[in-house]
């Protein structure tokens, strides 16, 4: 137990770190933000995706996440409370911080004539919602189904539609990709955190 609670501590500050050091970067104009970004973004321009990642993209939205991790809150509560309670948590304190940093940073969104999308850039909504609904049904998964096989069927499709959403926003021109790593890095922050908490809730119970 111990060690496991370790792991997530160095987890949750590597991660927290990783979020703060491209926050900074992007608020200070950083060269080497700049320098990232652009290497990304010449790579994810060669995947031929365009008609794809426009159609894919819509199934990433925050409206669209937010609403199935709401009804996955609700349903599981009739079952597991506490789980509940967690999967919630997770959910939305790891959405509300991004919306906040979202509001404080307040980056621009990549300027590309033909393209306009409102709000602000940093860090990525479609990112980081789309992160934590995979988490919430992994999660789901390791409880209740109990075939290891699927289980890691469900952990490899989820890493891969998280890949996805986060290359379509870039390859729109919605986001840079520093919002997008960011975004990641503040979900797998919140997820070590609340872990963490739960590891030490149970370990007084």
């Amino acid at each position: 137990m111990r060690k496991q609670q370790n792991r997530l501590i160095g987890l949750t500050l590597l991660c927290t770190i990783g979020f703060i050091t491209i926050m900074v970067g992007v608020v200070g104009h950083s060269p080497i933000i700049n320098q990232i970004d652009q290497a990304i973004i010449n790579g994810v321009q060669r995947l031929p995706f365009d008609n794809g990642f426009k159609v894919i993209t819509d199934f990433g939205s925050p409206e669209l996440n937010t609403l199935l991790a709401f009804g996955i809150s609700i349903y599981v509560a009739f079952k597991d409370k506490l789980l509940a309670i967690y999967l919630f948590s997770l959910y939305f304190v790891g959405a509300g911080l991004a919306y906040v940093m979202k509001a404080l940073v307040q980056r621009p969104r990549p300027t590309v004539a033909s393209v306009h999308f409102d709000g602000y850039s940093f860090p990525s909504g479609h990112a980081i919602t789309t992160i934590l609904l995979v988490m919430l049904v992994c999660i789901l998964a390791q409880h209740y189904l109990k075939v290891k096989t699927m289980q890691i069927f469900l952990i490899g499709f989820g890493s891969v539609w998280v890949f996805i959403i986060g290359a379509s926003r870039i390859y729109l021109h919605a986001h840079f990709p520093t919002d997008v790593l960011a975004s990641w890095c503040l979900a797998m922050a919140v997820w070590g955190g609340l872990n963490w908490l739960k590891q030490a809730y149970l370990s007084r119970t």
